[in-house]
């Protein structure tokens, strides 16, 4: 449940509060690479590169075939602010340095 509120957050622009909820998903259950992967994105929007790049690498460990193409593609809505707000992550997870297939 918090890595979805952490999801949430993270596309709503609260980045901090995202992070806060994907730090406790990733203390729940560290072998979740969604966590991982938006923690980095999430880290990445607020200019935390060095922290971002770690939790790319520890999610990328965990999902060695990740594409920010593939999880743009992976939208869950057509709303117009959803998909805004997943784009923005994208962008994170690109500053972060994850494979963009």
């Amino acid at each position: 449940m918090d890595a979805y509120c952490g999801f949430g957050q993270a596309a709503a622009r609260c980045d901090a509060e995202a992070i806060g909820w994907i730090r406790r998903s990733i203390e729940t259950n560290r072998n979740y690479p969604p966590s991982h992967l938006t923690l980095a994105g999430a880290l990445a929007l607020i200019d935390d590169l060095d922290e971002a790049r770690m939790a790319a690498k520890a999610g990328l460990a965990l999902h060695p075939s990740f594409t920010i193409r593939r999880f743009l593609l992976a939208g869950f809505s057509d709303n117009p602010t959803y998909l805004a707000g997943w784009k923005r992550l994208g962008e994170g997870m690109r500053l972060a340095g994850l494979p963009k297939g």
